[in-house]
């Protein structure tokens, strides 16, 4: 099944579809029921993705990403930890949303899957945690020289915030909603950003635990 939903699926499903009826059989042998028209629709939704995604960060002034290479990046990952691919596109588009930088969060986006998978945390809070990181730490050309850089650093910060929950009271797929709040109270004080985000983690950690607030919102 895997070499049939494959860049070839295009080609595939019109053959089998017309020609050799294929569509909504269960596959001899294996008692999975695979629906060619459902296979050819997910290809088709994922070049939609990635050309919308692409479309976008060119127009905010970026590169023109490849839609191949992001089809392909989105189901290596898909595959690694166990995400649909288009959720993981969709993480991507979440990024650029916030951000308009998607090369740093194609360039982080395995490892924010490998903590959301981790974690148990949605795919899609953890990276739209990361962009309220990425937009409080700067931006790639000032901050940071490439984007690959700035997406070790937002993880090193996203890896921080997960170990706190680990141990603390509000656990990282809680606070991962409120990271926009978090990240930009941080910009309130001298020094490193990544550092004060992190110190913000637990302190956020500490009033949930002995200070009093009443739920992982308020702390």
């Amino acid at each position: 099944i895997k070499g049939i939903a494959s860049d070839a699926m295009g080609t595939f499903g019109k053959i089998a579809s017309k020609a050799m009826g294929l569509a909504g059989e269960v596959v001899a042998g294996t008692g999975v029921s695979f629906d060619v028209s459902t296979a050819v629709g997910k290809s088709v939704g994922l070049e939609s993705l990635a050309t919308s995604l692409s479309n976008a960060a060119f127009k905010k002034g970026g590169p023109r990403e490849s839609v191949p290479g992001l089809i392909d990046t989105a189901r290596s990952i898909g595959d690694q930890y166990g995400f649909d691919p288009q959720q993981v596109l969709a993480g991507m588009g979440a990024y650029q949303e916030k951000t308009g930088d998607l090369a740093t969060g194609k360039a982080g986006l395995g490892d924010l899957a490998k903590l959301a998978k981790a974690t148990s945390t949605d795919l899609a809070d953890m990276v739209s945690a990361a962009a309220d990181v990425g937009t409080a730490l700067g931006d790639v050309g000032t901050a940071f020289k490439t984007p690959e850089e700035k997406a070790k650093r937002v993880y090193e910060v996203m890896k921080t915030i997960a170990g706190q929950g680990q141990e603390g009271a509000v656990e990282i797929k809680a606070l991962a909603v409120q990271m926009a709040k978090l990240s930009a109270s941080a910009g309130f004080f001298a020094g490193d950003r990544g550092k004060n985000i992190e110190k913000m983690g637990a302190l956020a950690q500490l009033s949930r635990q002995m200070g009093g607030a009443s739920s992982s919102s308020q702390a």
